[in-house]
């Protein structure tokens, strides 16, 4: 009878974390192993060198050489293992010490290919793929002062073939990101005429500045980013909340998104503290090595 007892209750149980397990969510399983998970392959470091094959050379367990002669640490991974509880105040404190493994340590949602109208889920908190940034990185690879960078900006002709829209935009040469921009514009030229308005008044790309309420040097600084269609455009820092809540808003359109992750620029949107008008070059975080699969 007991032996039927033990049985009847492991049944019970297995049972039980069969439900659990199947009622979980597949987001909620590839977050966790995302943004807390603590851990960045080596493949991924390999793929953030191959991403960049004109200023890096290789990498080692602990360093990054480029070929400059910069030698630059890895440093430790220190990102936080309960992250999607901090505060958003605790978050940006450890946004502004992070190493570049850090970078890497959040996996950026990999683009779907599948129709032009689906949605996008809401990230986890504090979930924020590529806004982590160690800044030394930036500084070698682009230029440390507004001076250097403006060594290496050249002017993208942004929808050359819309005449109201057409305009010039300061972007680096430094890795072709100016090529790559010219042909993520070439291909939203070609959208059909519902998406102009998002498209017709970008928000700019090169300017010298730290981002909003932080001492951290926006990307925009390096000539390798660019806001577009403010009006249609949703930043968590518009709406500061008392209660430290951010609820997920987004009116861009993820045909347009899906232009700019084939060229390798990465999107605000996929941040729990999201910039849904930002995007920013950084083309290591759109492959399999350092992304992760939507369900």
């Amino acid at each position: 009878m007991l032996h039927l007892a033990r049985n009847l209750a492991s049944t019970v149980i297995a049972v039980c974390m069969m439900f659990v397990s199947t009622a979980t969510p597949k987001r909620a399983l590839a977050q966790n192993a995302s943004a807390g998970a603590n851990a960045v392959s080596r493949d991924c470091v390999k793929r953030l060198v191959s991403a960049y094959p004109d200023v890096l050379s290789h990498s080692s367990e602990d360093s990054l050489y480029w070929r400059n002669g910069v030698v630059m640490p890895l440093g430790g991974l220190t990102i936080p293992k309960n992250s999607q509880v901090l505060t958003t105040q605790e978050w940006e404190g450890f946004l502004d010490k992070a190493t570049l493994r850090d970078q890497l340590a959040q996996c950026y949602p990999q683009p779907q290919s599948n129709g032009a109208n689906d949605s996008i889920e809401a990230p986890s908190r504090n979930f924020d793929p590529g806004r982590i940034r160690y800044e030394p990185f930036f500084r070698t690879m682009y230029g440390a002062t507004e001076e250097e960078v403006g060594k290496h900006l050249a002017p993208v002709r942004w929808l050359a073939n819309i005449p109201e829209a057409a305009k010039n935009l300061l972007v680096t040469t430094v890795n072709g990101v100016n090529e790559k921009l010219k042909a993520v514009s070439d291909e939203l030229e070609a959208l059909p005429p519902e998406y102009r308005p998002y498209l017709v008044e970008p928000a700019g790309t090169f300017k010298w500045r730290t981002i909003a309420g932080t001492n951290r040097q926006s990307n925009h600084s390096f000539g390798a980013a660019i806001d577009i269609a403010i009006k249609f455009s949703d930043y968590w820092h518009w709406k500061v909340s008392a209660e430290d809540q951010y609820p997920y808003k987004n009116r861009i359109p993820l045909a347009i998104v899906r232009i700019f992750e084939k060229h390798g620029f990465i999107w605000g949107g996929r941040w729990y503290h999201y910039d849904t008008m930002h995007f920013e070059y950084r083309p290591e975080l759109l492959t399999k090595e350092c992304g992760c699969s939507q369900p």
